[in-house]
């Protein structure tokens, strides 16, 4: 008696190690994200009535940028022709604008959500593809500070978005006022199971 329980208490044991393999086998693919990795640089630009908008660059990682002009690059030589590019400026900002380009955004607490962008361009950076794009968002300037802070973001955490290590943030015509400007991860925010934070630009402004 005592050979058959250890005998069933030794299978029971081996049904379990391998359910619990089989459970983490069956959540790895969810866990490996992200699969592009994006690096991005914001210009802050302002006009004689305050904010105007951001306009942003971003720098795809080497094997997506590769996979991705490989879509588009119809004679195969690697770099994209006048007409390849056109198309993929189409088709890619057609594409972001279902996501509303990767943004959320609040303006002194209120949300924002970009309904279009302005200059969607796609060039080549070496090996690198790029793209950028101007959001409008008109702000006016005023004796008080406001706080504009602005997140780029894939929700499905399938794109890694950071800013660039140098220079990630500029500010465009912002003389006439007090300007503001730091780059954080946004604890409002948590994406893919909630342990990702995005990264987010923060900018408080006010007239001199």
């Amino acid at each position: 008696m005592e050979n058959g329980a250890l005998s069933i208490a030794g299978r029971a044991a081996g049904i379990a190690v391998l359910v619990a393999l089989l459970s983490v086998i069956a959540v790895m693919p969810a866990f490996s994200h992200p699969h592009v990795f994006i690096s991005q640089r914001i210009t802050v630009e302002f006009d004689e009535k305050g904010l105007a908008g951001f306009r942003i660059a971003w720098w795809f990682d080497e094997f997506s940028s590769t996979m991705m002009v490989g879509d588009f690059d119809r004679d195969g030589d690697g770099r994209l022709s006048r007409e390849e590019r056109a198309r993929m400026e189409k088709e890619a900002s057609a594409s972001l604008a279902e996501y509303h380009f990767f943004i959320s955004a609040t303006i002194v607490g209120k949300p924002f959500t970009p309904r279009y962008v302005r200059d969607f361009a796609v060039t080549q950076d070496g090996c690198r593809l790029v793209y950028r794009f101007f959001v409008p968002c008109h702000v006016t300037a005023t004796a008080a500070a406001k706080r504009v802070v602005l997140t780029t973001y894939d929700s499905t955490y399938y794109s890694d978005i950071s800013f660039a290590g140098e220079t990630p943030v500029e500010l465009v015509g912002a003389e006439p006022f007090r300007a503001d400007v730091a780059v954080s991860k946004n604890r409002e925010i948590a994406i893919f199971f909630g342990q990702i934070n995005p990264w987010a630009l923060e900018l408080e402004f006010a007239r001199k």
